[in-house]
């Protein structure tokens, strides 16, 4: 299997991908989800807990 390159179709600002994260983890907040967007947070902005 091989993996697809997903890629947004017109700039976004990251700010505004932090909040749709964020908005999306108060509908699904089981920890895998927590996991996952903390990688994404990680490696966007590089800021850790």
């Amino acid at each position: 299997m091989r993996e697809n390159q997903l890629k947004l179709k017109e700039d976004v600002e990251l700010n505004s991908i932090a909040m749709q994260l964020d908005e999306f983890l108060k509908t699904d907040n089981v920890p895998r989800s927590r996991k996952a967007v903390k990688r994404i947070i990680k490696n966007q902005f590089g800021i850790e807990d």
